[in-house]
């Protein structure tokens, strides 16, 4: 919970002093756990969150996550977005990075707030230096019918340039239709072939 919930609740700031420390372990300031065990993965999601403030939104990896894309893997960092003019900043395990960019989408779950899963995946894919990793979040999105290529294109459209490349080949090979991103590879090794036929990825067949 955060300090400003604990007021909302009628706690004095006495009563909130007194637990903290003794019973309530700080977080991340103004923010604090309501038992002493180790923070969840949705703990520390939730206490990002509080701590950004009113407009924050998981955000890349995190987000990716949380809409079930196994190979988005955050390392137990948390990855929050703001809205601008808020400040981008580092704390421990959080990253907040403020933006301009809307998301019309954003879902509310419990206590978590996430972009919608073609914002999640395409930042996640800019947070990422490896491009195989990229391309397998991209790919597992589109498999899982999570979002349509259209909505990781339009998605990319709307936001800056940074780590452009490494979504375009991650858009890529999300169109080529693999399930995989060993297939995606297969697949592009056979279009480059002068010899065997153009392969059809994993068609829909309907009887």
């Amino acid at each position: 919970m955060s300090r400003a919930q604990f007021q909302a609740a009628g706690v004095s700031r006495s009563t909130l002093q007194w637990h903290v420390g003794r019973h309530w372990p700080v977080v991340l300031p103004g923010v604090y756990a309501l038992n002493r065990g180790g923070l969840s993965v949705t703990q520390r999601q939730v206490a990002g969150l509080l701590y950004a403030g009113p407009s924050a939104v998981l955000r890349g990896l995190t987000a990716a996550r949380a809409w079930g894309i196994t190979a988005a893997d955050s390392s137990g960092r948390v990855h929050v977005t703001v809205a601008s003019p808020a400040r981008s900043r580092r704390l421990g395990w959080l990253e907040v990075a403020a933006t301009t960019i809307p998301d019309p989408r954003i879902e509310v779950r419990g206590p978590l707030v996430l972009p919608s899963p073609a914002r999640a995946v395409v930042d996640a894919c800019a947070e990422v230096d490896i491009t195989d990793q990229a391309e397998a979040m991209a790919i597992e999105a589109v498999r899982r019918r999570l979002v349509t290529w259209d909505d990781l294109a339009h998605a990319f459209y709307l936001r800056n340039r940074r780590g452009s490349a490494v979504i375009r080949r991650a858009l890529d090979a999300a169109a080529t239709g693999a399930w995989s991103r060993p297939e995606a590879v297969l697949l592009a090794a056979i279009e480059a072939s002068t010899v065997l036929p153009r392969p059809w990825a994993n068609p829909r067949l309907i009887h």
